[in-house]
């Protein structure tokens, strides 16, 4: 082939772009636009689609929790413990009532609780009233074996108030708390709390 011929070759794709490096730079700026846009994308799907997906999957695990318990084999819950102490303050109060009167006021507030704790299932509500429960039943029972005499009265009375204050290590060592403490940490934090606001998903009570 003679030095002519070769000369008049088209130049091949690679020297061609080196040859014009203004389509180079444009190809490069238009696939790093696609990439930012793709990146965009997916931060928009994580922010605001599986975001809110995961908190409310904490949320929802946390109230399991707190209603059910976390384990198969033996079903203990803060919803099932406070339910069961509230029966025994209702039987304690009905037992002091004998003793102190129906019209003691303490009675009456530890049967009002009582009822209260059984009507509800709101979360705080349960939680609020239980502690209050506790400070009552000190006191009604405090107020009763002071004055009973009779050995069967004080024994059922006796029970109640075992139960009821074993309730609340049960309850204060639930799993609960740590779901419920982890989903409000979250919620806290950016972006968390935007997303959280935006999905309605407020704090979970931790107060025992």
């Amino acid at each position: 082939m003679s030095q002519n011929a070769q000369a008049q070759r088209p130049a091949e794709p690679a020297r061609a772009a080196q040859a014009d490096p203004k389509r180079a730079k444009t190809a490069f700026s238009e696939n790093m636009n696609l990439a930012r846009a793709a990146l965009a994308a997916a931060l928009i799907v994580s922010l605001f689609v599986m975001g809110p997906a995961k908190l409310s999957g904490l949320r929802k695990d946390a109230q399991r929790a707190f209603r059910s318990g976390v384990s198969d084999k033996y079903v203990a819950s803060v919803y099932n413990d406070i339910r069961t102490a509230a029966d025994s303050a209702d039987t304690l109060a009905g037992v002091c009532g004998l003793t102190l009167g129906t019209e003691d006021e303490g009675v009456k507030t530890l049967s009002s609780i009582a009822a209260e704790l059984r009507e509800t299932d709101d979360e705080e509500t349960m939680l609020r009233r239980f502690k209050a429960l506790k400070s009552e039943t000190e006191r009604v029972y405090t107020a009763f074996t002071d004055k009973e005499t009779d050995a069967n009265r004080i024994d059922q009375a006796k029970r109640c108030y075992y139960n009821i204050t074993s309730a609340y290590t049960t309850v204060g060592n639930d799993s609960y708390f740590a779901l419920a403490d982890d989903y409000n940490r979250t919620i806290s934090a950016f972006p968390a709390n935007l997303m959280a606001g935006m999905r309605g998903l407020d704090k979970l009570p931790t107060d025992k």
